[in-house]
């Protein structure tokens, strides 16, 4: 499936279900149509390999800061990201917004909904990058 492809199916809403690391232990069908996979294979992928960011790495220290950068900033907000599907060079224009599921065990829900043009012009007050933020936490 292309980008655009993926922009087709920007009314459906992709649903992750997260373990406390930020490590994708389920999606739904559109999450698989959005990252261009089955939703199986979305599984054992840490959330922040799914989207585009300015800087990364592949350090343990730095990818578990990443985590806590985007929990810190998407737990019951709306953040403003890109999207990277399988796609090279491609990238799709998203919300994600956490959620704590109930339960025993620290699980969240990532709901990802893809910005249309129309819905482009939500307030810009929940979409500070959060690579940005994790240079700040990594530089502590």
């Amino acid at each position: 499936m292309t980008t655009s492809a993926a922009k087709q199916h920007a009314h459906e809403l992709a649903l992750l279900v997260l373990d406390a690391s930020g490590t994708v232990r389920a999606a739904n069908d559109a999450a698989g149509h959005l990252w261009q996979t089955a939703p199986a294979n979305l599984a054992g992928q840490p959330i922040f390999a799914l989207f585009a960011f300015e800087v990364t790495s592949t350090s343990p220290r730095w990818l578990e800061s990443q985590w806590e950068v985007l929990l810190a900033t998407a737990l019951g907000r709306t953040l403003r990201l890109n999207a990277q599907p399988i796609e090279p060079n491609a990238v799709v224009p998203v919300t994600l917004e956490l959620q704590t599921a109930h339960g025993p065990d620290s699980v969240y829900f990532a709901r990802i909904e893809v910005l249309t043009i129309s819905s482009r012009s939500v307030s810009d007050t929940a979409t500070t990058p959060a690579s940005r933020s994790a240079e700040t936490i990594s530089g502590q």
